[in-house]
């Protein structure tokens, strides 16, 4: 991806840099798939419609990436209905570059969201970072108790 980035840099004519975003149950069931630009666009198999939302990653802090927050145009589009029926929507993303029609992939983030707030026509989706890594303990596996060394 460098080697085409570096290539395209130094072409003239018009690029774009849009986000690819898929909101979906945590269970796999697709809802919705938009872009954030002036039309639809083809990826993976896959069209996103386009629509108007604002997508920012957080910095990777000791290690440990995700976190972010999603702002997102309701009209037109199934999100309302998403955050009134669903406890957890997984929200997979795709930055690319597009340039000539082609489009190339350039960064990917997945988020279960933390919170979610609308008015207006407006959602907003705050996401939480992972500090344990996906990591799931019983209660009974894993307490202060047996964290300890012997």
């Amino acid at each position: 991806m460098t080697y085409a980035f570096s290539q395209m840099s130094g072409q003239s004519g018009s690029y774009a840099l849009p986000w690819l975003i898929e909101l979906s149950s945590d269970s796999g069931l697709m809802m919705q798939r938009l872009v954030n630009n002036n039309s639809d666009i083809s990826y993976g198999g896959n069209t996103y419609t386009a629509s108007s939302f604002e997508y920012t990653p957080a910095p990777s802090v000791s290690g440990f990436d995700g976190g972010g927050s999603l702002s997102i145009t309701v009209v037109d589009n199934q999100v309302i209905d998403i955050v009134e029926t669903y406890r957890r929507v997984k929200l997979t993303v795709v930055g690319v570059l597009v340039q000539g029609g082609t489009i190339y992939p350039v960064s990917n983030y997945v988020h279960l969201w933390g919170s979610v707030s609308w008015n207006r026509g407006k959602a907003t989706f705050n996401f939480e970072k992972d500090d344990r890594l996906s990591m799931t303990f019983p209660g009974d596996v894993f307490s202060h108790y047996n964290n300890r060394g012997n």
